[in-house]
Parts: C-alpha cells; sequence; structure tokens
C-alpha cells in the first residue's frame, strides 16, 4: 500500500444527503467521473491549514479548543455558476456572500485568538466538481443551504483519501438569514 506523501488539512462545509445528490447530476452534466474527486468527498472548504510531510497529531486539538465551547451560527450558502474548462468543473457560491463572510470572519477570528492561522484562506468557495476536461459552456444553477457543522479533513496527498478528524455543530443562521420555504437545513431551489 501507498503512503501518504504529505498532508493537508482543511475546515470545511461537507454537503449533506440532497447536496450530494445535486453534486451527482452536476458530475454527470459536466462529464466530471474523476475517481479522485467522488461526490462522497466533496465539500466547500473555508480555509487551509498546510501540508506538512507528518501527521499533525494536535491541530484537532487545537481547533476545538477555539470552537468547542460556544458554537458559531451557520449561514445560508448560495451555489449558483458551474464553470468549466481544460482543467475541469467547479461549482461556485454565487449572490450575497455576507452571511458567508461572517461566519469565516468569526471563525478566524476565534483561531487567531488561540493563536492558529491558516496558511490559505478561502476568499471564493466553491466545490471542486472534478479535474477531468470540461468542453459544455459554464451554466448557472440555483440552489441554497444550510451547513449544520464544520468539519476538519485531513488528507492524504498520493492517497485520494480524506480523514474526517473533527466536527463543530453549528447554530442555526441569525434570524435574518432563515429560510422561509420549506424547513432550515434542507437544501431548497433559491428563487
Amino acid at each position: 500500500m501507498r503512503s501518504a506523501s504529505a498532508y493537508r488539512y482543511f475546515l470545511c462545509f461537507l454537503p449533506d444527503e440532497a447536496l450530494r445528490r445535486e453534486i451527482a447530476r452536476l458530475h454527470r452534466r459536466t462529464g466530471q467521473f474523476d475517481e479522485r474527486v467522488k461526490v462522497e468527498r466533496s465539500h466547500l472548504s473555508l480555509c487551509v491549514f498546510g501540508v506538512p510531510q507528518k501527521r499533525d497529531a494536535f491541530l484537532a486539538r487545537r481547533i476545538d479548543g477555539a470552537l468547542g465551547e460556544e458554537p458559531l451560527s451557520s449561514c445560508v450558502v448560495r451555489l449558483g455558476r458551474v464553470r468549466g474548462g481544460p482543467c475541469g468543473a467547479t461549482l461556485f457560491t454565487r449572490g450575497r456572500r455576507g452571511e458567508l463572510t461572517q461566519l469565516r470572519c468569526r471563525l478566524l477570528a476565534r483561531l487567531a485568538a488561540r493563536g492558529i492561522v491558516p496558511e490559505l484562506e478561502k476568499t471564493n468557495p466553491h466545490i471542486t466538481l472534478g479535474y477531468d476536461p470540461c468542453q459544455g459552456p459554464s451554466f448557472d444553477i440555483a440552489l441554497e443551504w444550510i451547513p449544520r457543522e464544520i468539519v476538519l479533513i485531513e488528507s492524504e496527498h498520493g492517497r485520494t483519501r480524506h480523514n474526517r478528524l473533527a466536527s463543530w455543530s453549528l447554530l442555526e443562521p441569525e434570524q435574518g438569514s432563515l429560510l422561509f420555504a420549506g424547513q432550515p437545513g434542507e437544501l431548497r431551489l433559491a428563487s
């Protein structure tokens, strides 16, 4: 069995079952059947902590110190633009990102207060659909989703493997963000 050449650590939102079904449809529509980007490993990254050569045995515990006592409020993630090209296809957020930006700022402030500074902040949140060439034109969709938790993932380079190390539940979105059609947390078509 091949060993990992490095480890990549990141905080992300993992799609719920309904969003994974939509991502699977987008895989088919864009022709993304790359084994490296399976629907089960889909995620929307918030920040990346680096790519050390050896496992970081203490990162989850350190992040828990920053996030474990008082949960953050979730937000509405609006997904809306699928772009493709010779290097693959990506699903991007669209429209108002204020709520997502606020959540990320609060997250980064909590981490910084504990001396944890990500190597890379994800300022253009997206879900990678695949790395296979995508010949079709870009297109719009309109989905809204409320993540329920922030997850710490350890990615093993060279093994296409994601290890879920820890997660932190999110509170319901603040009142101004609640969806009025459907139940909070359900994936829904945006109007």
